[in-house]
């Protein structure tokens, strides 16, 4: 995937994001982002098998945004010529956190593109399965580009947590069989 179209067009994608943010008001009821996100919470979300986040209750705050709604994105899709799959378009208002999961129910590369207007206020969490360790990455302020696969067989268990606003698109490609 091309990185430097992301960054020709996150201008344009954060502005709509903006406007998507005036009209959305953020019920903020849960401040526990490191016990959602913790070593006690993994090992549910394991036992419960979770491929996505929303499965399990209250294990997943962040807002969906409208993939339709944002002609900037539209515009970046239209430029990639239809070889990737928008996976996921979302904004991580402070307190926010995507639960453990693993999208193992849809295999294959993903690569995330993280907007962030803070050094180390965002993370990505996962576990090292080889040496069974939870892994927390501070996300740097701008834009960080996280490429992971994810498998049936081999299960991705990675988590998100903000204490601040985050915006992140996921792509994947498009392989044909």
């Amino acid at each position: 995937m091309n990185e430097d179209l992301i960054h020709k067009h996150m201008q344009a994608i954060l502005e709509d994001v903006e406007l998507s943010k005036n009209k959305t008001t953020f019920n903020f009821v849960d401040t526990s982002i490191e016990e959602k996100l913790s070593h006690q919470a993994l090992a549910k979300a394991m036992k419960d098998n979770v491929d996505v986040a929303v499965q399990l209750p209250d294990n997943d705050n962040r807002i969906f945004l409208s993939k339709a709604k944002n002609k900037a994105l539209a515009k970046f899709d239209e430029e990639l010529g239809g070889q990737y799959r928008c996976t996921g378009f979302f904004w991580y208002p402070p307190g926010s956190y995507c639960g453990w999961h693993t999208n193992a129910d849809l295999e294959g590369e993903r690569t995330y593109f993280v907007w962030s207007p803070e050094d180390g206020k965002s993370f990505f969490r996962y576990y090292d399965a080889k040496n069974e360790t939870i892994v927390t990455e501070p996300e740097q302020k701008g834009i960080t580009v996280r490429k992971f696969s994810t498998s049936k067989d081999e299960p991705f268990w990675h988590c998100v947590g903000s204490y601040t606003n985050r915006v992140s698109i996921g792509y994947m490609e498009i392989k044909n069989d």
